[in-house]
């Protein structure tokens, strides 16, 4: 599977993020994404991110947010509450069918709830629940490609989608334009 990107949003501060990835040796950015939120951008490290999200849910004893973007295919999503999986979401699901089904695949776990956890004051349901379905945000414009509907889900929440919508080198390119980010760096840099 080639994974465009992968971000994580924690339901916590950046410090004890940032402690955590220190003690893990991995590398990642890290930048407050609104009040008592955090988004984490992995980089090099023997982690897999989405092993870091449920150590971040576990270890902080909070809710954590993994996110993968496949850039031609999908969007994936695993909450995790306590370090337990509370919710997953795909926009492609996985077909069992060995003929293609008559009607399409509604995505997997598009519920706005599991993901009210990650939202801001602005949060915006109507508009979560039609990202999550791959609805393009206006009516007559064509099916969002996974990185535009991943960008349209964080929107939605009332977050500022550039850091969570970047890979690792393009968002430690782009550091000083996230307020407050930290570029946790592994004992191999």
């Amino acid at each position: 599977m080639d994974v465009g990107y992968q971000s994580m949003l924690v339901v916590a501060e950046a410090e004890p993020v940032c402690g955590i990835l220190r003690r893990l040796d991995q590398q990642a950015l890290v930048a407050p994404a609104g009040p008592g939120l955090t988004a984490v951008v992995p980089g090099r490290g023997d982690w897999l991110p989405i092993e870091l999200a449920e150590k971040f849910s576990r270890q902080l004893r909070t809710a954590s947010l993994y996110w993968a973007v496949d850039e031609p295919t999908w969007v994936e999503a695993k909450v995790f509450d306590q370090g337990e999986g509370a919710h997953r979401y795909s926009s492609h699901p996985i077909l069992r069918y060995e003929e293609l089904p008559p009607e399409p695949l509604e995505p997997l776990g598009a519920e706005t709830g599991p993901f009210a956890p990650f939202g801001t004051d602005r949060l915006d349901e109507a508009a979560l629940l039609r990202a999550l379905r791959g609805e393009p945000a206006r009516e007559g414009e064509p099916k969002p490609p996974p990185r535009q509907q991943h960008r349209l889900i964080v929107e939605a929440l009332g977050l500022d989608p550039a850091l969570l919508t970047a890979d690792f080198d393009h968002a430690l390119a782009r550091a000083a334009e996230f307020p407050g980010a930290v570029h946790v760096s592994t004992t191999l840099d």
